[in-house]
């Protein structure tokens, strides 16, 4: 986007950032997407940084249930000349959505503040913007569930740590070289137990294509001791390359 004032000059570091945050909050004309049977299904809101809010046909009781999303500017770190991390240019976040499990006719966002109101908060890394945490709860905060994520060094998602805290429900996956999951192990089923972790492993032809999907337990949350249960082996085409056959096999 190029930007120019009045006079036609162009605007300085900070007036163009100050511009783009003002365009950004300009509200987009309401569009209305419609279903095959004639009936229409919802009403979306935009603004140049992403959707407003979205707002569903009414109800038995006249109500239209709407989500409502909100963002901010954060900053992402860069590395500088002398090897220090500084602040880059501000990137648009989705921070927040909040839907009423109910509300009035009148008001579609008259549950806010309210155990009525569900929100759901997104929190980021202060380095690349990894989304770290998504939490639901009450618009009243008296209850919430936090997911967390994690990341390895090349920013590939390695740990899914679900809200429950009366068990391990954190799930992995491992990667190759090329940042194709190879492994995806699920929760622990019994804690200190002896059961195993269900666990899915990904294997790859020369042509980067998944031929062979294992299904089957691992003991360790890198993959090792696995065990298959079952496959799915795909073939492809010599030629065009295009699948000709799945199998589903259980040994």
């Amino acid at each position: 986007m190029s930007l120019r004032l009045a006079n036609g000059a162009k605007p300085t570091g900070a007036m163009t950032r100050m511009l783009l945050s003002a365009l950004s909050d300009q509200i987009k004309p309401n569009v209305r997407y419609w279903g095959g049977s004639g009936h229409f299904t919802k009403d979306v809101r935009r603004c140049l940084r992403g959707v407003v809010t979205e707002t569903e046909p009414a109800d038995q009781n006249g109500v239209r249930p709407q989500r409502r999303y909100y963002y901010n500017q954060l900053y992402p770190h860069v590395m500088s000349s002398n090897g220090s991390l500084i602040s880059s240019s501000p990137v648009w976040r989705l921070i927040k959505i909040s839907e009423c499990l109910s509300a009035t006719s009148s008001n579609s966002a008259s549950c806010v503040g309210t155990s009525q109101e569900r929100v759901t908060t997104f929190a980021y890394d202060d380095r690349n913007l990894y989304l770290t945490s998504e939490t639901v709860a009450a618009g009243d905060n008296s209850i919430s569930a936090t997911t967390t994520y994690s990341y390895d060094y090349a920013g590939d998602l390695t740990i899914v740590d679900g809200p429950r805290t009366d068990v391990d429900d954190r799930k992995y996956t491992t990667y190759d070289i090329f940042h194709r999951p190879v492994f995806q192990i699920g929760p622990d089923p019994d804690g200190s137990g002896s059961l195993p972790r269900l666990a899915v492993k990904h294997v790859y032809d020369g042509d980067g294509r998944e031929y062979l999907t294992q299904s089957g337990t691992a003991t360790g949350v890198d993959g090792s001791g696995f065990s298959v249960t079952s496959f799915t082996r795909r073939t492809f085409d010599a030629t065009t390359g295009l699948l000709i056959k799945t199998e589903v096999v259980q040994p």
